[in-house]
């Protein structure tokens, strides 16, 4: 009998509900704010459920500490009949406490059969994994385990304690454990493998340790322990960034050569410091694995070099029952005798169905590829191999060596190729294009070779190739750079003649040098794939000129199923006539849906652009069409026959046309918006017309053509720089008056002179776009003032659906009137949740700046918001004002407030210290997570910086905190204070102090290199803290005393950048700076401008 499942959402129904009658439970309530008294609420109604079979329990991203995690165990320790249980309580609170209080009820649940436990995402530490393994050691019949437990600062006495209690898990069959980003070291690991020594039942087995320091140590503990699941059929393990070693990789060696039962194995061991002899003993433990079907290996990274890739070599030599492999290899040092000894290995894999082998970044050369060839030529059963080589020093001879093997694998059906950035020349192409002969079951490939000198001669070996390959479906080369010309375009042509099968063809063709004759012959060639569905060919930056453009328009002509077409030829001399010809080539292609057409950097000029219009005149059914004619000498006869080809195209629901730096003019943009009008089905449109002169006439025309548009969900309009005045911007808004059902709208019109008048004109269309859920409008410089401000707002005042808005009003000579108006307008949009508003070098002042901050007090859904008032006339009451609106928006995650002031020394003090007191208010933003602050270019005084950091010692759940503060107004005890009440904030988990180098005369001595290392101290104590950047441009390298030091107390950290401007006393400097080698989970560090430090300290570490 079935049982059936009762499904909750909410707390109060469940509580509310008969318990005791529940078997099968389901209460979802992720992101529900249930905290510590709804969590222990919950256990208490779960005290009842003593009937329970099933329970699947969603807490994740609740606020959930140590007091409702303990309230939850109490509750599940009733449940003493519980079969199976899926409880998710990531992104918590919850500390050691409350996951031993939580494994206390666990404990009681001595019938669980299946386990799946996720506490990523919170603080348990060493003790609550402990207290977890505790627990776990009563459920003795558990047969499935999966836990989730990465982020959560666990050592090694946590996984040791793991390890302990899955030590009494005897029945298990079947164990996932995510461990990533913890602080596991080598005792961990190694306790962990003790546990596992004893699941001899094991059948699979996943276990996720990445970003933890085992080493070598470790990950012989675990080996060891894997030699006991001898019943293992799946293993999945994951040590990638470990610094794992040739003793560790022996070690896991010694533990795999046991698994004589595997099937299937993911091993990755991805950026550790493994070498010839790690590599070569993971083979012989791979040697032993002769039951293998499926093999995926992570080696990328490390420094195998060639004894250790023909170590590895050796070891697939005995996994004759492979089918599936993939090996990863990429940037390891190995050269020809290390991809010799692959090759040698895989020759016995004969059984190979798939096959993915990365070898990027490496120094195989011409020995070395044909060797792998060699190996290739036994795998007759490959029917997929995908071959990484890119970045060797494979030649000709190479190329050919494997296009030889490639010869014998007659079974492939799909083949990708990676050549590119070797030196395969003409010789080693044609080979290839020898071997590809062969494969006349290829029904997908894909060849890169780009940047390899292949030539003419090359180009047309390997068409003779393809001229084989009668069966190929789907075809893509990357032939990028390498001097091909028009006789190896030809080539190619040539052979692509017979692929009369190709529904899909791809060409990059870019840089080639073709001219005329080669872009007519590969016309020649396209006219027989008269089957194309899909095409891409680009011949940008070649000379194709007019001749070549209208015979590939010819070509073109004779592919008339063509559903989807990307054709790239911008810079190639192609004039009108051209244009012209490529149009009636796209006449006959009537049942294209998909084009885009690249023509940019050319001189199609009026007569050109008349005749794609004549062309797209014919592709009625065309629902996606992207244009790009920017920089192409059209006037207004162009865009006009433009216009009349567009007006046929009346099933377009997706237009994006690009004519920026034309010259179209008033009557261009007129007839362009009057084909428009036909397109009564667009849904999305985009039009590029930057530059082009269209004035108010133009802007009215196309504002005119919008009024019809009336189905357009998303709009795009870049019409800067167009002497657009007020007319035009209010035809431009009576136009999109009537596109009632825009969600998205993008209104780029920076550099017009569109004053008051247009910008209400803007702001009264707007007031009818009440569906609008993203605007972003950019109007800097347009000297809207107070009334064109005030317009703007009453329109935003009636868009009440804005998620989303974004508006640029730089220099406009705004004032308070007009800053008060843009704020009653904020105010409608309650919906809000993200806003950037741009108010830079206007004339605001405190009236206008309190009536933002009035508007934003409504704003009370904002998450993110940034907000420039930079270079205006902020007092003290603005200030607070605005700090008073701020203070209501208490779901803010994420604030960057610009208040740069270019006012003389005298006036920017006194408004400066009015508004850092204000930032007191920021304290009441208490989901804060991420604050960008930028108050340089002022003298801050010690109240000042008492005042900043007050509020941000209030911010409790910052995340993220970038602050930029003057070099000239910080004294060491000023820095010092900032540093501690940073430390104060435990949840901090990227910090950037930027520290300006504007300088004052009249302002007193700054910190010393003291200063900075007392502030390196205090943020030492942040324990959450994984990046730092610290700008120092302004302190000597005399500051690096102790700043290593303290920087190196920061175990968390990951990401380390510092920049100083000068080098003093080098040595000292790099002595202090090994401190840092302490922090064991960096995985990036920069320090500028001194490379040399860097490397000699850091030389281990990739600077990316």
């Amino acid at each position: 009998m079935i049982q059936q499942i009762k499904r909750y959402n909410k707390l109060e129904e469940f509580i509310s509900s008969q318990l005791l009658s529940h078997q099968v439970l389901d209460i979802n309530l992720n992101n529900n704010q249930v905290g510590d008294e709804g969590a222990s609420g919950l256990g208490s109604g779960l005290t009842n459920c003593i009937n329970l079979s099933n329970l699947t329990l969603n807490l994740d991203y609740n606020q959930i500490g140590d007091e409702g995690a303990s309230g939850l165990g109490s509750g599940l320790a009733n449940c003493i009949n519980l079969s199976n249980l899926t409880l998710n309580l990531s992104f918590n609170q919850i500390g050691a406490i409350g996951a031993q209080g939580l494994c206390y009820g666990l404990a009681n649940c001595i019938n669980l059969s299946n386990l799946t436990l996720d506490l990523s995402h919170n603080q348990i530490g060493d003790e609550g994994a402990s207290g977890l393994g505790s627990g776990l050691a009563n459920c003795i019949n558990l047969s499935n385990l999966t836990l989730y437990l990465y982020h959560n600062q666990i050592g090694d006495e946590g996984a040791s304690g793991l390890g302990s209690g899955l030590t009494n898990c005897i029945n298990l069959s079947n164990l996932t454990l995510y461990l990533d980003f913890n602080k596991i070291g080598a005792m961990g690991a190694s306790g962990l493998g003790s546990g596992l020594a004893n699941c001899i039942n094991l059948s699979n087995m996943t276990i996720y340790l990445r970003y933890n320091q085992i080493g070598d140590e470790g990950a012989s503990g675990l080996g060891s322990g894997l030699t006991n699941c001898i019943n293992l059929s799946n293993l999945t393990l994951d040590l990638s960034c470990n610094q794992i070693g040739d003793e560790g990789a022996s070690g896991l060696d010694s533990g795999l050569a046991n698994c004589i039962n595997l099937s299937n194995l993911t091993l990755n061991l991805d950026h550790n410091q493994i070498g010839a002899i790690g590599a070569s003993d993971l083979g012989s433990g791979l040697a032993n694995c002769i039951n293998l079907s499926n093999l995926t290996l992570y080696l990328d990274n490390n420094q195998v070099g060639d004894e250790g890739a023909s170590g590895l070599g050796s070891g697939l030599a005995n996994c004759i029952n492979l089918s599936n492999m993939t090996i990863y290899l990429r940037n390891n040092q190995v050269g020809d005798e290390g991809a010799s000894g692959l090759g040698s290995g895989l020759a016995n894999c004969i059984n190979l169905s798939n096959m993915i082998l990365y070898l990027s970044y490496n120094q195989i050369g011409d020995e070395g590829a044909s060797g792998l060839g060699s190996g290739l030529e036994n795998c007759i059963n490959l029917s997929n191999l995908t071959l990484y080589l890119d970045n060797n020093q494979v030649g000709a001879m190479g190329a050919s060596g494997l296009g030889s093997g490639l010869a014998n694998c007659i079974n492939l059906s799909n083949l990708t190729l990676y050549l590119d950035n070797n030196q395969v020349g003409a010789m080693g192409a044609s080979g290839l294009g020898s071997g590809l002969a062969n494969c006349i079951n290829l029904s997908n490939l894909t060849l890169n070779l780009d940047k390899n000198l292949i030539g003419a001669m090359g180009a047309s070996g390997l068409g003779s190739g393809l001229a084989n390959c009668i069966n190929l479906s789907n075809l893509t080369l990357y032939l990028y750079e390498n001097q091909i010309g028009d006789e190896g375009v030809s080539g190619l042509g040539s052979g692509l003649v017979n692929c009369i099968n190709l529904s899909n063809l791809t060409l990059y063709l870019i840089g080639n040098q073709i001219g005329a004759m080669g872009a007519s012959l590969l016309g020649s060639g396209l006219a027989n794939c008269i089957n194309l569905s899909n095409l891409r060919l680009n011949l940008s930056e070649n000379q194709i000129g007019d001749e070549g453009a209208s015979d590939l328009g010819s070509g073109l002509a004779n592919c008339i199923n063509l559903s989807n077409l990307t054709l790239g030829l911008y810079k190639n001399q192609i004039g009108a006539i051209g244009a012209s010809g490529l149009s009636s080539g796209l006449a006959n292609c009537i049942n294209l849906s998909n084009l885009t057409l690249d023509l940019h950097g050319n001189q199609i000029g009026d007569e050109g652009a008349s005749g794609l219009g004549s062309g797209l005149a014919n592709c009625i059914n065309l629902s996606n069409l992207t244009l790009d004619l920017h920089k192409n000498q059209i006037g207004a006869m162009g865009a006009s026959g433009l216009s009349s080809g567009l007006a046929n195209c009346i099933n377009l629901s997706n237009l994006t046309l690009y004519l920026r730096k034309n010259q179209i003019g008033a009557m261009g943009a007129s007839d362009l918006g009057s084909g428009l009008v036909n397109c009564i089905n667009l849904s999305n449109l985009t039009l590029g017309l930057f530059y082009n002169s269209i004035g108010d006439e133009g802007a009215s025309g196309l504002g005119s053509c919008l009024a019809n548009c009336i189905n357009l969900s998303n709009l795009t309009l870049d019409l800067r720089c167009n002497q657009i005045g007020a007319i035009g911007a209010s035809g431009l808004g009576s136009g999109l008056a009537n596109c009632i059902n825009l969600s998205n709208l993008t209104l780029e019109l920076i550099g017009n002179q569109i004053g008051a008048m247009g910008a209400s004109g803007l702001g009264s269309g707007l007031a009818n776009c009440i569906n609008l859920s993203n605007l972003t409008l950019e109007l800097i410089g347009n000297q809207i003032g107070d009334e064109g401000a005030s317009g703007l707002g009453f329109g935003l005042g009636n868009c009440i659906n804005l998620s989303n808005l974004t508006l640029y009003l730089h220099e406009n000579q705004i004032g308070d009137e007009g800053a008060s108006g843009l704020g009653s307008g904020l105010a409608n949009c309650i919906n809000l949740s993200n806003l950037t508003l741009g108010l830079f070098g206007n004339q605001i002042g405190d009236e206008g700046t309190s009536g933002l901050g009035s508007g934003l007090a409504n704003c009370i859904n904002l998450s993110n918001l940034k907000l420039d008032l930079g270079g205006n006339l902020i007092g003290a009451i603005g200030a607070s004002g605005l700090g008073s609106g701020l203070a209501n928006c208490i779901n803010l995650s994420n604030l960057t407030l610009e208040l740069i002031e270019y006012l003389s020394l005298n006036e920017s003090k006194k408004i400066l210290q009015q508004e850092v007191r204000a930032f007191k208010k920021i304290g009441q933003l208490k989901n804060l997570v991420n604050l960008k602050l930028n108050v340089s270019y002022f003298q801050l005084q010690d109240s000042d910086v008492t005042h900043l950091c007050k509020g941000l010692k209030q911010c409790i759940n910052l995340e993220q905190i970038e602050f930029t503060i003057p070099f000239f107004s910080m004294t060491d005890q000023r820095i010092y204070s900032i540093g501690s009440n940073l430390a104060k904030n435990q949840s901090i988990q990227e910090l950037s102090l930027i520290i300006t180098q504007e300088k004052n005369k009249h302002q007193s001595k700054a910190f010393t290199d003291k200063g900075i290392s007392n502030f390196a101290n205090q943020i030492s104590q942040i324990k959450t803290l994984k990046s730092l950047e610290l700008n120092l441009n302004l302190c000597s390298t005399k500051a690096a005393t102790g700043l290593g030091k303290a920087i190196g107390k920061i175990n968390n950290l990951s990401s380390l950048v510092i920049e100083y401007r000068d080098i003093f006393e080098i040595q000292e400097f790099e002595k202090e700076i090994k401190e840092l080698q302490k922090c064991q989970n960096l995985r990036y560090v920069s320090i500028k401008r001194l490379k040399l430090v860097y490397l000699r300290v850091f030389g281990n570490l990739k600077d990316q």
